[in-house]
């Protein structure tokens, strides 16, 4: 740990911490800059630039889910401003890192098949090839920032700053851990269990009230706890093919199509749950209420220990946790030494903003 803040802290500390804020004149608002990181600059088209590129990825629809992506990809430019800066505290030299965005971007093109096919691919992701080169550009001091602080790689001075080793403890407890909770059993070799959902899907209809359709769906659930038969009525009214039956699915699947709230209500639910009713959204629009039942569990599976595959399995989900831990903490403790000032606001040494 004392290593650690060594090389974190003595990264950032030093001068530009203290030295004051550019003037107003030159780093403002109308001058488009968003955040001073240490003296390296943030600006607000880059970020535009970013948050456009990712709404085409990601087909954003909802403001609430543009404003959940505006809020992530601010915060992922400072703490990749921080890792990289991290990065060139370890000495990397630019030379160096052009020459291994080089070499990456010819074996991309080979791989790929050729310029042509390389163009396509990137059009694909909504990529320029610049954005591409700068994406890798910045990962490279990022990855050296992320190995050094998690022991991967030898820091300053050739010393390895942080454990690796998994004692058989570790790993016998972690795996116990694992098998308790059952949903990360795929990732070692087991199976974890299967949820098998039923959706009763009422929609919104244009000659209807808007309420009418989540009141009916009210109704109808009041006749399940009565105990009238959820299929039954999910015949009726539904309106999903194959009377609204999913295949058997794991909880990542379930928070995918469905979201994090329902999957968290599924997740320790006995079979025969109903869920209570949700909207169906359509950008900012309610388009339609569902409700979802829990209609049956497949168990899990556990591996056997014994495996050395299921070990080395185990060994790595300790080892990202641990590497995660280690990273958040660096990360902090560099916003912590950092010298931040946000145009309009008053300089400081906190990154409770940016963060």
């Amino acid at each position: 740990m004392i290593l650690l803040t060594l090389c974190t802290v003595a990264a950032l500390q030093g001068e530009p911490a203290q030295t004051p804020p550019p003037a107003r004149g030159r780093w403002s608002v109308l001058n488009g800059v968003e955040v001073v990181v240490n003296g390296d600059v943030i600006t607000r088209r880059r970020l535009e630039r970013i948050l456009a590129r990712e709404v085409r990825r990601y087909g954003v629809t909802t403001r609430s889910e543009f404003e959940q992506l505006q809020a992530a990809i601010y915060r992922n430019s400072v703490d990749s401003l921080l890792m990289r800066q991290g990065g060139e505290y370890l000495g990397i030299q630019p030379e160096d890192v052009e020459r291994l965005v080089d070499n990456w971007w010819n074996w991309r093109t080979t791989a790929a098949g050729g310029v042509k096919a390389m163009q396509e691919t990137l059009e694909k992701q909504q990529l320029s090839a610049a954005d591409q080169r700068e994406i890798y550009s910045e990962d490279v001091l990022r990855r050296s920032f992320e190995n050094t602080v998690t022991g991967k790689d030898r820091g300053p001075g050739g010393r390895v700053i942080q454990d690796r080793f998994v004692r058989p403890g570790e790993r016998r407890a972690a795996f116990d851990r694992i098998c308790r909770d059952r949903w990360g059993l795929d990732a070692i070799g087991g199976r974890a269990p299967r949820l098998l959902l039923q959706e009763l899907l009422i929609p919104v209809r244009a000659s209807e009230p808007p309420e009418a359709a989540r009141e009916l769906l009210e109704d109808l659930l009041a006749q399940v706890e009565e105990g009238e038969e959820f299929a039954v009525l999910v015949e009726e009214f539904g309106e999903r093919a194959n009377d609204g039956v999913t295949e058997p699915l794991t909880l990542a699947e379930v928070e995918s199509l469905f979201g994090r709230q329902l999957a968290g209500f599924l997740r320790e639910a006995p079979a025969g749950s109903v869920t209570p009713p949700q909207p169906f959204m359509n950008g900012e629009e309610v388009v339609a209420w569902r409700a979802v039942q829990l209609r049956e569990v497949r168990p899990e599976s556990a591996p056997s220990f014994d495996a050395l595959e299921v070990q080395a399995a185990v060994e790595r989900r300790l080892l990202e946790t641990r590497d995660d831990v280690h990273r958040d903490r660096a990360l902090d403790e560099l916003l912590t030494s950092s010298y931040v000032w946000l145009p309009g606001g008053d300089a400081g040494r906190s990154g409770a903003e940016p963060r």
